[in-house]
């Protein structure tokens, strides 16, 4: 096994939560007069993009529960060595968000530090200037040429996926049934089931540009000790 599950006292309270919450969920199905609240929330144009909004941060949040030591590698017997850190599913996801650390505050979309330091030259003067980030916009020009122009293309590259991907999960719901789907999309429905598809669509465009864009530029910044802003706001969520 490549990891070795975890299992915190708050992952068990979560889980708990959430048995309480499939449990209600029952027990409302066979109350007629708990069910209609529920029916006035989905027939609400609000209740309908709240709930994909609470459904985003519940998706992360629980991704964020599922805890497990990595494998390492193996022992002289053969059996296989867990690490000591605890890592979530969602780490495992974010990647280079929780690794790539900056030394010290960075301002979003920069590419040098906030506060100056001394740096050597080559010529062995030293200097005191802003100095370039490590993995903030590296892959651009010392001089920052080119960096908003490649923000607007990762940023549209970002949204197609995110599109692409709001695409197969809404395919997936109607069980690929192109015909339903367009009647979905239409709001010829009884339900304003197309308020919650178009605001899936935005969350889901608007996630996609900042995971694309989060991969070569610090979105939010970095924090006092280099860490990722964007990476701790999503693991807040939690």
């Amino acid at each position: 096994m490549a990891f070795q599950p975890v299992v915190l006292w708050t992952d068990a309270l979560i889980y708990l939560l959430i048995a309480l919450v499939v449990l209600s969920a029952w027990y409302t199905r066979r109350h007629e007069h708990l069910r209609m609240p529920w029916r006035r929330v989905a027939a609400s144009r609000t209740g309908q993009a709240a709930m994909v909004v609470l459904a985003f941060y519940v998706v992360i949040g629980l991704l964020d529960t599922l805890h497990f030591n990595p494998r390492t590698g193996f022992g002289d017997d053969g059996s296989p060595i867990y690490s000591t850190e605890v890592l979530s599913a969602f780490d495992q996801l974010a990647g280079p968000l929780r690794t790539q650390q900056e030394k010290t505050y960075s301002a979003p979309f920069a590419m040098h530090l906030f506060s100056k330091e001394s740096i050597d030259l080559p010529d062995g003067t030293t200097v005191r200037d802003f100095p370039r980030l490590v993995y903030g916009g590296a892959h651009l020009p010392d001089d920052g040429s080119g960096k908003w122009a490649d923000i607007l293309f990762r940023s549209l590259v970002g949204i197609v996926k995110g599109a692409v991907v709001w695409l197969l999960v809404m395919l997936l719901l109607v069980r690929f049934r192109v015909a339903h789907l367009l009647r979905l999309l239409r709001g010829d429905l009884e339900q304003p089931w197309h308020i919650g598809a178009y605001t899936a669509l935005l969350v889901g465009g608007l996630f996609g540009a900042a995971v694309e864009l989060s991969g070569y530029y610090h979105i939010l910044g970095t924090d006092k000790v280099g860490e990722d802003v964007f990476y701790q706001a999503l693991k807040s969520i939690r």
